[in-house]
């Protein structure tokens, strides 16, 4: 394969062949491992007291579910050489999506969580001081 390739759209639109070998056994054991971390992580949630890792194992178990179990439809119509859903196009927009999905969950664990915990400690400072209701 040329890399000029990449710059005409027949090249996107047009089912590839059969995959095989190493690319075959690498692309499947990519897709089951998302797999895996989606179920992973929905199990490991319910072991973390604090909402905000558990917001972050949910939103993980969401990518690893949603994006497993999609891209082993996308691989087996490749495999089966669907005239449309066989196309190279699927899997550069399900690979930009995965991209995308993984910037968001970073996001969220970069920024938001330090917020969230910086929010409740003030929080719970502020409730010290205040008398309990009965």
């Amino acid at each position: 394969m040329s890399i000029t390739n990449l710059f005409y759209y027949t090249y996107w639109f047009k089912v590839p062949v059969i995959a095989t070998g190493f690319v075959y056994w690498t692309m499947l054991l990519i897709l089951i491992g998302l797999l895996a971390l989606g179920l992973a992580a929905s199990l490991a949630r319910k072991s973390f007291e604090e909402k905000s890792f558990g917001k972050l194992a949910q939103k993980i178990n969401n990518l690893g579910v949603g994006m497993g179990l999609s891209g082993l439809v996308l691989f087996f119509f490749r495999q089966q050489s669907a005239p449309v859903l066989g196309w190279r196009i699927w899997f550069l927009v399900w690979g930009v999506s995965l991209i995308i999905w993984l910037e968001m969950i970073i996001r969220y664990y970069v920024k938001r969580v330090p917020a969230i915990k910086a929010e409740q400690s003030a929080r719970h400072e502020k409730e010290k001081y205040l008398p309990s209701g009965k």
